[in-house]
């Protein structure tokens, strides 16, 4: 749901849920893992600003690793690119493609700056791009 918050079809406020209201049940610790033992099912963790440890023993043990962006060696792509992984991120994408627009709009039509100040290009895996773009063409000025 993203894709539909960068391409301002959905407002934040409509995919965000706090965690600790959605799992009344369960207790949360946002922590580093410092150690797995499997046999015994316990996990080391640290937390806090003190790092303080933890051992916590676990029924259910689910790993959420993240991931890193790859530009494939591609240092301008790096440093120009915009990723999308989270909420912030969206709405950051959101903001600079409607800030893009506005700015082509205030360029004077027909010059050489108005075409390279507007040309949007999202460029996303699946029809991430393509729910973006049409979006933002349909918000166009």
């Amino acid at each position: 749901m993203l894709h539909e918050v960068a391409a301002s079809a959905l407002d934040p406020s409509d995919i965000v849920s706090p965690l600790r209201q959605m799992f009344r049940r369960v207790q949360l610790l946002e922590a580093e893992v410092q150690h797995i033992d499997l046999p015994t099912r316990r996990v080391v963790v640290s937390y806090g600003p003190s790092q303080r440890l933890r051992d916590l023993e676990c029924d259910h043990l689910v790993i959420a690793t993240g991931s890193e962006d790859n530009f494939f060696g591609n240092a301008e792509l790096a440093a120009r690119a915009q990723t999308m992984k989270t909420l912030t991120d969206a709405m950051l994408l959101r903001n600079r493609v409607i800030a893009l627009l506005e700015e082509g709009k205030a360029t004077k039509a027909g010059t050489a700056d108005a075409v390279a100040t507007t040309d949007v290009r999202p460029v996303a895996p699946h029809s991430t791009a393509l729910r973006i773009a049409a979006n933002a063409d349909d918000k166009a000025p």
